[in-house]
C-alpha cells in the first residue's frame, strides 16, 4: 500500500539560500509526528511545500503515490501560526467554509470545546478562542492529514497544555495524520510519536520518540533539547495506547503502574509510564525514579 504522504530529496531555494535540502521522509495514514528545529530551519517552508502553497525547486510531494496535485486534492488542511481566519466572517460562517452546513459548523465547534457565540467575529475573540475556531475550521474539512505550524505559540502554558490535549484526542478518534511544527518541543512531544528534526534545512533526524530522545547523538539536537526543555509547569497527563483521555499520574506505593523511564530532560522531564496496557508520556519532576509505583487515574 502506497503511503498517504512520501517526500523524496525535496528542496527550496528563496534569494540564492537553500532553505530546504535533500529532504526525504515519508508519512502514513494516521500517523502523527513532531516537526522540531531552530529558527530559519525549514519548517514552515516545508509545510508550504507539502500543501501546495509553494512549489519545491527540487524533489517530488507525492500523496498517495501522486505528484502534482493541486492543494483541494491532496485532502490536507493546514492551522497557520496567524490562524488566517476569515476578519469579514462570523465564527460559524468561518467554520462553515469547510464544514459546507451550519449544522455540520456547530458540531465542529462543539468538538473542540467552543463555548462562545456564534455570531461573534473573530477580532472579538480571545487567543485560546481563536485557536479553537481555526482548529474546528481545519478539522471540518475532514482532513487525511492536518499540517499545524505553531498554532498555539501565543498561549499562555495552561491554555496550550488545553488544547495540545484536545487536539491529541480529536486525532485519535477521526484518525488524520498530522505534522505538528513547534518550538515547544517538551509540549508538542504530548501529541507525537515520532521526531523529525531539522537543521540548516536538512533533515538531521528522524524517528520513533524514545528512541531518537535517548539515543541520538546528534550535538545540534542535544543542544536544542537543552534549550527548549525546562521546568516551570506543572505534570501534564497525556495520550496513551488505550487512546487519548485525560489522565492523572501520581505516586502511589500501591499503584498498578509504574514508571518505565525518562525520556528527556533535567529539571522537569518527559517521563514514559505503564499501567497495564496503558503507556503514558507525561511532564513531571526530576525526582522520580524509574520503577517507582504510580497511579493512573482518569482526571475529573
Amino acid at each position: 500500500m502506497k503511503p498517504l504522504l512520501e517526500v523524496l530529496g525535496l528542496g527550496r531555494t528563496f534569494s540564492g539560500r537553500e532553505v530546504l535540502r535533500e529532504v526525504s521522509f515519508r508519512l502514513d495514514s494516521g500517523e502523527a509526528a513532531i516537526v522540531v528545529g531552530r529558527s530559519g530551519a525549514g519548517k514552515t517552508t516545508l509545510l508550504r511545500l507539502l500543501a501546495g502553497l509553494d512549489a519545491p525547486d527540487r524533489g517530488q510531494v507525492l500523496v498517495r503515490g501522486q505528484e502534482g496535485l493541486p492543494p483541494p486534492q491532496r485532502g490536507m488542511q493546514m492551522v497557520f501560526q496567524d490562524l488566517a481566519l476569515f476578519p469579514h466572517l462570523t465564527i460559524l460562517e468561518n467554520v462553515r467554509f469547510t464544514a459546507g452546513s451550519d449544522a455540520a459548523a456547530r458540531d465542529w465547534l462543539a468538538r473542540v470545546g467552543w463555548a462562545g457565540r456564534h455570531g461573534d467575529r473573530p477580532d472579538r475573540l480571545s487567543g485560546g478562542e481563536r485557536q479553537r475556531v481555526a482548529l474546528a475550521r481545519a478539522l471540518a474539512g475532514k482532513p487525511a492529514m492536518l499540517l499545524l505550524d505553531e498554532p498555539f505559540l501565543n498561549l499562555d502554558p495552561p491554555a496550550r497544555r488545553e488544547l495540545l490535549a484536545e487536539l491529541g484526542r480529536l486525532q485519535f478518534e477521526e484518525g488524520f495524520a498530522m505534522l505538528y511544527v513547534t518550538h515547544h518541543l517538551e509540549e508538542a512531544l504530548l501529541v507525537g510519536r515520532r521526531l523529525l528534526f531539522l537543521e540548516h534545512g536538512e533533515l538531521a533526524l528522524d524517528g520513533p520518540l524514545p528512541l531518537v530522545l535517548e539515543q541520538s547523538a546528534n550535538p545540534a539536537f542535544a543542544r536544542f533539547v537543552d534549550g527548549h526543555v525546562h521546568g516551570g509547569a506543572p505534570a501534564v497527563p497525556v495520550a496513551g495506547r488505550a487512546g487519548p483521555r485525560a489522565l492523572r499520574v501520581r505516586a502511589d506505593p500501591a499503584g498498578e503502574g509504574r514508571i518505565e523511564g525518562r525520556l528527556v530532560g533535567a529539571r522537569e522531564c518527559l517521563w514514559l509510564a505503564r499501567q497495564g496496557e496503558l503507556w503514558v508520556r507525561f511532564l513531571g519532576p526530576a525526582d522520580l525514579q524509574e520503577g517507582q509505583p504510580v497511579r493512573l487515574e482518569d482526571e475529573g
